[in-house]
């Protein structure tokens, strides 16, 4: 399944909603590939660059930052006095404060992350064992170190909670917008030029980390809960499977997350339902051509359960008429 048209559509939008500055070009560049993986640099013609319209100084100086935010974060005793240093450091280069600069930031953070962390793959031995089926192009089982993406998430998330600048709940969410969006655009772009390096349990992890550290419960982010759930949402939606059927297991268990359908069903007026009503369409209109079948293959029987039980849930509280209605809608859909 060709996904050029839908991708390019897709990470035009997230970079418009990201606030991308005028002018700029998903997937502009195309020459020396970026040295991913916090190596430096160095021609990598194999590989097109995700990184190559941010300018190579600008590279090099976030990967400094990056760096050092690695060394923070690996600290045995982690403080908050640390991470406040570490923002102070960023809010004085001016990394968060306009667009293009945060535009920057964001993605090179990511595509050295996500790079190190398939550099990091290593085979495992017994084939039968019990672990995640690479969701890339080969067939065996791989081990990832996720040690990068973990620090990733870390960073992101206290930013948004706490950069110095993000006193207001649409700074906060800027931040978050800008994050997301500089990882669809590096999923999308690894999905559509390097299907065979393409692993999805890379951005699984990232993402799954957002949605739980974003939606605990937290007094800091209560105000904007709902936003945070509806970011999510929408690049769900950006990233449905009928567009990306690689990401597909990815995304189910991320639609059906106990951080995002439940929040989403219980939110306040019903204003959650349409999000996940589009969800939950996506997902029947990517089962519908497997469900016609008479013998569905293994993987399709192994999304069918969770599909079912999407439709199941109710927001607490509501009676029971409240689930036909739901399913009532997205069979309309």
């Amino acid at each position: 399944l060709s996904s050029s048209s839908a991708a390019s559509d897709v990470y035009k939008r997230q970079v418009h909603a990201a606030g991308a500055p005028p002018g700029h070009k998903p997937g502009a560049g195309g020459g020396a590939a970026d040295g991913g993986g916090g190596n430096g640099g160095g021609d990598e013609p194999e590989r097109v660059s995700r990184v190559s319209a941010v300018p190579a100084d600008v590279r090099e100086q976030v990967r400094v930052l990056w760096e050092e935010w690695l060394a923070v974060h690996s600290q045995p005793a982690q403080s908050d006095k640390a991470y406040a240093q570490f923002m102070v450091l960023l809010s004085h280069n001016g990394w968060l404060k306009s667009a293009e600069p945060c535009d920057h930031f964001f993605r090179v953070i990511v595509d050295v992350a996500v790079e190190a962390t398939l550099a990091s793959a290593t085979p495992l031995a017994d084939e039968g064992a019990r672990g995640t089926a690479d969701g890339g192009g080969g067939g065996g089982r791989t081990a990832l170190d996720f040690r990068a993406l973990d620090a990733l998430s870390k960073l992101v998330t206290i930013l948004v909670k706490y950069f110095s600048d993000a006193s207001s709940s649409n700074t906060r969410l800027t931040l978050l917008h800008r994050a997301l969006a500089a990882v669809l655009r590096a999923l999308l772009h690894q999905y559509e030029h390097e299907p065979e390096r393409f692993n999805q349990r890379v951005y699984f992890r990232l993402l799954a980390n957002w949605l739980f550290d974003l939606n605990a419960p937290d007094p800091v982010l209560d105000s904007i809960n709902f936003a945070v759930l509806t970011a999510f949402a929408n690049a769900l939606h950006a990233l449905q499977p009928a567009r990306l059927p690689g990401f597909a297991f990815a995304w189910l268990e991320l639609s059906t997350h106990r951080m995002l359908m439940p929040k989403l069903l219980a939110a306040k007026g019903q204003r959650g339902w349409v999000l996940f009503q589009r969800l939950l369409v996506h997902l029947l209109r990517f089962l519908h051509p497997f469900l016609q079948q008479a013998q569905l293959p293994s993987p399709v029987r192994a999304a069918a359960p969770p599909r079912r039980r999407a439709a199941a849930p109710r927001p607490e509280g509501e009676g029971g008429g409240s689930n036909s209605r739901l399913v009532s809608c997205a069979r309309a859909g």
